[in-house]
């Protein structure tokens, strides 16, 4: 915009585009400095219960956002380089604006870099597009180009590649400009975080693990979390799912690896940073997300003392909540349950569901006087232990042994009664 007239420049300022770099020069008595500022129209989007061969395994919105970011300019012969460059139509220069290191507006950041490809004309990471609209980074693979760059990560949202704007390309079309470009290819990301990935704190002074049951505020945000074994070697969590086995009420409709059990006082819970749900994307940039349930088991048991994993916080089910009552001395609780693996389906509306349902509650009981549970409601857990994978059989010895105040947690299941079920009722 050197030397151009006022309403060349206004007409430029108006071309439709997602991306908009300007390079201006500030006289003041501070250090001269640029301002580039990138504005999207769209808010970044989102990029299994288990026999005993699927037992649980314990391993221990829409608004347009605008990031700025300052960089300094050692001098005017670089601003004309710079501008020179842009006017040309190519990628900024990372010697001459590095905006790698960009500034956190709104919860987003953007980065740019170049990214080289290597011998097989691979830049060394995955992508997927979850909700269809954005294009998300899903695997860094170890010692790849991208790995090398040190500037992605998995969650990102490619913005654009080469100059050219991703938001309604294809995956396949997206793929062909990265491994079509001759030797890298300029991409720019944005990096949603969620107030935990700064601060295990919320702006309610909660961490993430006391969240209510059910709450949305985080739902489909990335998150990493960085984990430390305790002195028995454990992290305190168990999970669920897999490309080869059902993880109700889990991603019904997109398996997965899903954290199903926090263990108290572990490193998983003691974090802030988990919640049952979570679905786990990877371990130390080794991707599970589309793993089977044992080379999931693998890769959480082989990553060390310390380890990194990348989750996004998935809607949790509906209806999740807990329930407390106390059992009367000698007296049964007063439910019966149905379901649970090997036995028959107790959700007609899904006969792939193995999970553990309330078949009937006794008038009177302590579980009818808690006035909150329903014939056809999950029982996910009692007190500290899980009935995701459970046997029917299990579940109902687990039902006998409790005393004195009991935790259910609880969501919802399926509405009809249930008929021609195998159930037990506690004694």
């Amino acid at each position: 915009m050197i030397n151009q007239r006022h309403d060349i420049a206004v007409q430029s300022m108006k071309k439709p585009t997602d991306i908009v770099t300007m390079v201006i020069e500030r006289q003041t008595h501070i250090p001269t400095s640029t301002t580039t500022t990138t504005t999207t129209s769209q808010a970044i989007g989102t990029s299994s219960q288990l026999p005993a061969h699927h037992q649980p395994s314990i391993i221990q919105p829409t608004t347009s956002s605008t990031n700025q970011t300052t960089t300094t300019v050692p001098s005017t012969p670089s601003i004309k380089a710079l501008t020179s460059e842009i006017r040309s139509g190519a990628s900024p220069s990372v010697s001459l604006l590095d905006t790698s290191m960009i500034s956190n507006t709104n919860n987003n950041n953007v980065i740019s870099t170049h990214i080289s490809k290597d011998s097989n004309g691979s830049p060394g990471f995955s992508i997927s597009q979850p909700d269809g609209i954005d294009t998300i980074i899903t695997a860094i693979k170890p010692g790849g180009a991208a790995d090398r760059d040190g500037k992605l990560r998995i969650g990102d949202i490619i913005l654009s590649i080469n100059g050219q704007p991703c938001r309604g390309l294809t995956l396949n079309q997206i793929s062909a400009q990265l491994t079509n470009s001759k030797v890298e290819a300029f991409v720019v990301l944005q990096r949603k975080t969620s107030p935990s990935s700064l601060d295990t704190t919320l702006n309610n002074g909660h961490n993430i693990s006391q969240l209510p049951y059910g709450d949305t505020s985080i739902d489909g945000v990335h998150d990493i979390v960085e984990l430390t074994r305790d002195e028995n070697h454990s992290l305190g969590l168990s999970i669920v799912g897999g490309i080869d086995h059902c993880s109700h009420p889990f991603g019904v409709n997109n398996p997965g690896i899903f954290v199903s059990k926090i263990a108290s006082n572990s490193p998983a819970a003691l974090c802030g940073k988990l919640r049952i749900g979570d679905r786990i994307l990877s371990v130390n940039k080794e991707t599970v997300e589309k793993a089977t349930h044992a080379d999931a088991i693998k890769a959480l048991k082989n990553s060390g003392k310390h380890l990194v994993l990348t989750i996004r916080h998935e809607p949790q089910p509906k209806g999740l909540q807990e329930v407390f009552f106390t059992r009367r001395p000698n007296q049964p609780i007063g439910l019966n349950i149905c379901g649970g693996i090997h036995s028959p389906p107790a959700n007609m509306n899904d006969l792939t569901d193995e999970g553990i349902f309330i078949e009937k509650i006794e008038k009177d009981s302590v579980a009818d006087e808690s006035g909150k549970l329903k014939i056809g409601m999950r029982i996910l857990e009692i007190n500290d232990d899980s009935l995701l994978g459970c046997k029917q059989i299990e579940a109902a010895n687990l039902f006998r042994k409790a005393e004195g105040t009991i935790r259910l947690l609880v969501c919802d299941g399926f509405n009809a009664a249930v008929d021609d079920t195998v159930s037990f009722k506690f004694k």
